[in-house]
């Protein structure tokens, strides 16, 4: 629970918990996005980043993995920054 902005510490680690647990996306905004990138390559063409984009639409693996990148990426700055000295 929110208090003037701050949280408790019991909801710390209970959203810590939530946020280290993989959840995939709706099925609905998935394919939504999926429209949108089939869109594009009619419109535009593909290119690295509309290819991406399908991949990530249509292969539940690799959004997994990306959001355990992007995981990784927050823990390494969080890191860098808890151990620097002012």
């Amino acid at each position: 629970m929110s208090i003037n902005g701050t949280y408790t510490t019991g909801n710390m680690a209970k959203n810590y918990l939530i946020m280290n647990k993989f959840k995939d996306f709706d099925a609905d905004k998935v394919a939504a996005k999926l429209k949108q990138v089939e869109e594009f390559e009619v419109k535009y063409g593909s290119n690295d980043l509309s290819k991406a984009w399908r991949k990530w639409c249509t292969d539940y693996e690799y959004r997994k993995k990306e959001w355990e990148w992007r995981q990784a990426l927050a823990n390494a700055n969080q890191e860098i920054y808890a151990k620097k000295i002012y």
